[in-house]
């Protein structure tokens, strides 16, 4: 009885293990390019002609003149919240007498119209301060070995949960996400009246744009049921329906 028993409810069982212990949800990853990016420097002035442009992204000082570099992508297509998210940059220039330099991003609270149009020096200074304030979403260090000729690699930063959390308020909102690029080492030794790093220069065609790396939350998916659990609820259940024996 025993035997023709677990006979009968082997495959129902082995069914039913493998459906429960089903292998967890892979994250889908995506690659965004910047629809705009360039700089503002100390004085109001910024790199942008026409709106949403592709524009050279120097940061750090020139001439005794700061300057902040900026990146705002479309994350409105996104169809999940995301878990992560680097930011990934063409290494094309660096400009130093030190063997590295630090960069940090920065939140901006600018509005997209007008990060990425062109500024009067007014509210081009308060655009220029919003690019290296506020929440830090994220850094990381170039050195000189980075940025060879030819230029080849890429800079990258893990961005912040801070981060992560305005790419998802973004993707609900506005649809635009943006952050600010700021030179953290100034003060370092200047090469040539310079110190910086440019991570494209489309005048002279190097580079591309800036991308988004972002990795989306995986499909929640049920609680793993354990076959010997699965077991004892089918066994037990035959065993309720045997019939009676009859009576003497």
């Amino acid at each position: 009885m025993h035997v023709s028993l677990l006979k009968k409810f082997a495959s129902p069982l082995i069914a039913l293990a493998t459906v429960a212990i089903g292998g967890a949800a892979q994250a889908a990853t995506f690659s965004i390019e910047a629809n705009s990016q360039g700089w503002f420097e100390q004085n109001g002035f910024n790199s942008i002609e026409t709106p949403d442009q592709i524009e050279n992204t120097f940061t750090g000082t020139l001439g005794g003149i700061e300057f902040r570099s900026f990146f705002t992508f479309d994350v409105s297509n996104l169809k999940t919240p995301i878990q992560g998210a680097t930011l990934r940059l063409f290494q094309e220039a660096y400009f130093s007498g030190d063997s590295t330099e630090s960069v940090v991003a920065y939140d901006v609270s600018t509005s997209p119209d007008v990060l990425n149009g062109k500024s009067s020096n007014p509210e081009g200074m308060g655009v220029f301060a919003d690019l290296g304030s506020g929440s830090v979403y994220g850094g990381g260090t170039a050195s000189a070995e980075d940025f060879g000729n030819p230029q080849s690699g890429f800079f990258e930063i893990t961005l912040s949960g801070a981060a992560i959390d305005a790419i998802n308020a973004a993707q609900q909102g506005t649809g635009y996400f943006s952050l600010g690029l700021v030179l953290a080492s100034l003060g370092g030794t200047e090469r040539e009246g310079s110190e910086g790093v440019r991570f494209s220069d489309f005048e002279f065609r190097t580079g591309g744009p800036a991308s988004l790396v972002v990795y989306e939350a995986p499909q929640a998916v049920p609680e793993p049921v354990t076959l010997l659990g699965l077991s004892t609820v089918a066994i037990g259940a035959a065993f309720l329906k045997r019939p009676n024996k009859p009576q003497a």
